[in-house]
């Protein structure tokens, strides 16, 4: 009788581990799937966070360098079309430049704009497209602008030109607006704003607005065939203007320019890794 219970109470033992058993398997069925459920909304939600981020940070960038630039133009053009301060440029250049007292007031006149407007130079021409007079920090490299300044003094318009580099050594790159000079609608001659990208435009682009030890604002621009990097890198040490790599490379920046705007996922960077970006145009220049 007492072996019977005993082995009634081991079958009884084994029946219920066994039971466990399946409660376990049931349990983990159960939750595997819903684990996956549960990490797969976690990652599309931290990913669509992490996407509505950067196009808002982007947006955000592509804003103020719009308005930099809007604001450049218009500061610029305003002294242009000054129609007393041309008036005297006319009167000074028809003398054949040799009244000192109207070159010394040309000159306060640029002087005092360019401390006012946060330019680091000016450079006057005559309606020969000639280098005449120049105040703040001295204008280097104008010869080879000379076709551009014709060109802007032909179609009286202003003139965006580009990031470059004057001397790489003694000045950091530089952006500038030719600006014709008119007098009752005539074009008597040309103004050469020149700005230090260090002043405004580099400080813009390597702040970002949350922590981050990954994220930056690459500005580029396609130059024969080849996707230049305008500005500092956080990766990489490479002057500005320095860096460039095909088109046809698959990295980020290249497809940059070539969608102009949207997201671009898994994509790598220049130094190879996969990045999360998005692209946007800056309008009224070549930059992405």
């Amino acid at each position: 009788m007492s072996e019977y219970l005993v082995g009634d109470v081991r079958h009884e033992s084994v029946k219920i581990r066994r039971q466990a058993v399946w409660a376990l398997v049931l349990i983990f069925l159960v939750l595997i799937p819903s684990s996956v459920w549960v990490f797969n909304n976690l990652y599309t939600t931290a990913k669509k966070s992490a996407q509505d981020q950067l196009v808002s940070i982007a947006t955000l960038k592509t804003q103020q360098l719009e308005e930099w630039i809007d604001d450049r133009y218009s500061d610029a053009q305003t002294l242009g079309v000054d129609s007393y301060f041309s008036m005297g440029v006319e009167r000074w250049l028809n003398s054949g430049r040799r009244n000192d007292l109207s070159r010394t007031q040309i000159h306060q006149q640029l002087e005092s704009f360019v401390i006012a407007h946060h330019f680091n130079g000016i450079a006057l021409f005559d309606q020969q497209g000639e280098w005449v007079l120049h105040a703040g920090d001295e204008v280097l490299d104008v010869h080879p602008l000379r076709s551009r300044i014709q060109e802007a003094m032909t179609q009286g318009q202003i003139e965006f030109v580009d990031l470059h580099w004057h001397e790489r050594d003694a000045h950091p790159p530089a952006v500038g607006f030719i600006v014709p000079l008119q007098v009752e609608g005539r074009i008597i001659g040309a103004l050469y704003f020149v700005e230090s990208a260090s002043r405004y435009l580099f400080p813009l682009l390597s702040h970002w607005p949350s922590d981050s030890q990954t994220a930056e604002t690459l500005l580029v621009r396609e130059e024969n065939g080849q996707v230049l990097f305008l500005s500092h890198l956080r990766k990489e040490a490479a002057e500005p203007l320095s860096l460039s790599f095909t088109m046809t490379d698959n990295l980020a920046s290249a497809q940059a320019i070539k969608i102009k705007k949207g997201l671009m996922e898994g994509v790598p960077d220049y130094v190879g890794q996969s990045v999360l970006a998005f692209a946007s145009p800056i309008k009224g220049t070549s930059w992405v």
